[in-house]
C-alpha cells in the first residue's frame, strides 16, 4: 500500500548530538511541587511466588475497564495477566503459561479483548486475540477463573528466520475507527545482523469477521519502532532515524490507505526521540530519555534527565512543535530517564511519563533505579506550560525502576515496575493510583484528591 509524503518540520535527519540544552525551571513555580510522593493503591504481581529474573510490568496496556500487563526472563519465557474492573474494583485473571520463546511479551487490548504477538511462531510474527468476555467478578462477589480461555489467531507475517531470536516483536497499540478498532505492531527482523536490521509497521483493521492489513511498511536500520494510534491518526517513533512520522488514515470506497501527513524530526540535542510515543486528537507527545539538560540555577548540575516533547495538529493536517515538559518542571534528577514512556489521557488533558531511572529520597541515600512516574496536567489560559500534578512512586521506595511503562484506565493510572521484588526475587509488578477529579479540573494545583494510601 502506497502513502504520501508529508511535510518536514524541524530540520534533516542527523545524528544524536552530544551537547546541552539549559532550561530555566526555577523560574516557573510548578502545581504540587512540595506535596507529598503520590503512593500506590494496589501492587499487582503475577503470582505469590512468580519466577525469578521476571521483568513482569515491563508491558502495560489499558483501555476501558480492562489493563493487560506481561513480562519475560532473560530466557525467554514470558508470562500475562490481566485485570477487568467491576464498579471500583479490578479482578485478576492469570493468563495460562508460561510461554516459552518469548525474548519479548507485547500486549495490548481494545477494552474488550487482549492481544500478543509471539515473536518467533512457524508462521513468523503471529497476534492473537482472547477475549474477556464473562471473565471477572460475577453479582456475588465471584470471581470467574481463567476456563475456556481460547487464543485466536488474527495475523501471521509468513516472515520466519533461521535465528533463535527471530523476530523481535516491539510495540502494540490500539485505536478506535468509526468501523470498528484498528491494531499496528511493529518489529524488527533480525535474520542477518543488527546493523542490517530491517524495522516493520503492520496496521490491521477489524472490518467485523475478520482482521484486513491495511499499511505496512518497511525501514532500514530505524531501530525499534514504537506506535501509537488514536481514531484515525497514528504516530510511528522512529529512534534510529530521529523523527517521528505521522499517518491519517484516508477512507475510500474500494479500501482505505494510510497518508504521511508530517515528519517531526528531534529538537537539537534531543537524544532518543520517539522512544516512546503517545496520541489523542490532535495532542502528541514524544519522549527523549536520554537527552542532556543543564538547569538553572546551576547547583542542579547538568546531565542526561530525559525530555517530553509536544506537538500539536494545526487545520490542514500538518504538525507542529507545541514546547517541552521540562520548560514547567523543576527538581527533574541527572540519569531520571524521564520519557522512557509516556501515556495521554483519553481526551488529552493528562500526561503520564515514566523516569524509571529516578532516584527520589535522595537526601536520605536514595539511587538511580527507584523510579517514578510523573503526572502533569495540559497548560491553562494563555500559558503554554504543562503542570505538574503528582509524582508518583513506589512504597516504600525500591530499586524497582517504576516506570518503564505506563498506561491510563480513565482515572486509574497504571505504573510498570519490572525490578520490584516479590518473595525476595526480581519479579516485577503493576501499580495502581487512582484519581479523584474535581470540579477545578487541578486549576488550584490541588493534588489533595490523590490518594496517599500505601498497599
Amino acid at each position: 500500500m502506497t502513502h504520501t509524503m508529508g511535510p518536514r518540520i524541524g530540520g534533516p535527519m542527523r545524528q544524536a548530538a552530544i551537547g546541552f540544552v539549559f532550561v530555566l525551571l526555577a523560574a516557573v513555580p510548578t502545581a504540587g511541587a512540595a506535596q507529598s510522593p503520590l503512593r500506590p493503591l494496589e501492587v499487582h504481581t503475577q503470582s505469590a511466588v512468580p519466577p525469578d529474573d521476571l521483568d513482569f510490568g515491563g508491558r502495560v496496556a489499558a483501555r476501558g475497564t480492562v489493563v493487560v500487563a506481561s513480562g519475560s526472563t532473560p530466557g525467554g519465557v514470558a508470562e500475562m495477566a490481566f485485570w477487568k474492573r467491576s464498579g471500583g474494583a479490578w479482578t485478576r485473571t492469570s493468563i495460562p503459561g508460561p510461554f516459552p520463546g518469548f525474548d519479548a511479551a507485547p500486549v495490548a487490548t481494545d477494552g474488550v479483548s487482549v492481544y500478543r504477538a509471539i515473536p518467533a511462531s512457524p508462521s513468523g510474527l503471529t497476534l492473537q486475540s482472547l477475549s474477556t468476555a464473562g471473565i471477572g467478578a460475577t453479582a456475588s462477589g465471584a470471581t470467574v477463573g481463567p476456563r475456556g480461555l481460547v487464543w485466536e489467531t488474527v495475523y501471521a507475517s509468513g516472515q520466519t528466520s533461521t535465528e533463535a531470536d527471530g523476530l523481535a516483536a516491539t510495540v502494540l497499540a490500539f485505536g478506535n475507527f468509526a468501523i470498528g478498532p484498528a491494531l499496528a505492531v511493529t518489529w524488527r527482523d533480525l535474520q542477518t545482523s543488527p546493523l542490517q536490521a530491517q524495522s516493520h509497521l503492520v496496521i490491521l483493521a477489524n472490518l467485523g469477521a475478520l482482521w484486513a492489513v491495511e499499511h505496512s511498511l518497511t525501514l532500514p536500520q530505524a531501530g525499534a519502532l514504537q506506535v501509537a494510534i488514536d481514531d484515525h491518526r497514528l504516530a510511528l517513533g522512529i529512534p534510529g532515524l530521529d523523527q517521528v512520522q505521522v499517518y491519517e488514515r484516508v477512507p475510500s470506497p474500494s479500501s482505505s490507505t494510510w497518508q504521511l501527513r508530517s515528519t517531526l524530526f528531534a529538537p537539537p540535542n534531543a537524544i532518543g526521540f520517539g522512544e516512546s510515543v503517545a496520541l489523542s486528537g490532535s495532542r502528541l507527545a514524544v519522549g527523549a530519555p536520554r537527552t542532556e539538560l543543564c538547569v538553572v540555577p546551576p547547583t542542579i548540575g547538568c546531565g542526561p534527565r530525559g525530555q517530553v516533547y509536544f506537538f500539536e495538529r494545526q487545520g490542514g493536517g500538518s504538525w507542529v512543535a507545541a514546547g517541552s515538559l521540562l520548560s514547567g518542571l523543576e527538581g527533574v534528577p541527572i540519569d531520571a530517564e524521564l520519557g522512557t514512556s509516556v501515556a495521554l489521557s483519553e481526551d488529552g488533558s493528562r500526561l503520564a511519563v515514566g523516569a524509571p531511572g529516578w532516584p527520589h529520597d535522595e537526601a536520605e541515600g536514595g539511587a538511580a533505579g527507584q523510579g517514578a512516574v510523573l503526572v502533569a496536567h495540559e497548560p491553562a489560559g494563555a500559558s503554554p506550560l504543562w503542570r505538574q500534578t503528582a509524582l508518583a512512586t513506589s512504597a516504600p521506595p525500591e530499586l524497582d525502576r517504576l516506570g518503564a511503562a505506563v498506561a491510563w484506565a480513565d482515572d486509574d493510572l497504571f505504573g510498570g515496575a519490572p525490578q520490584h521484588l516479590v518473595a525476595g526475587r526480581i519479579s516485577g509488578a503493576m501499580l495502581r493510583f487512582s484519581e479523584e477529579i474535581f470540579s477545578d479540573g487541578f486549576a488550584s494545583g490541588d493534588v489533595s484528591a490523590w490518594s496517599q494510601s500505601t498497599p
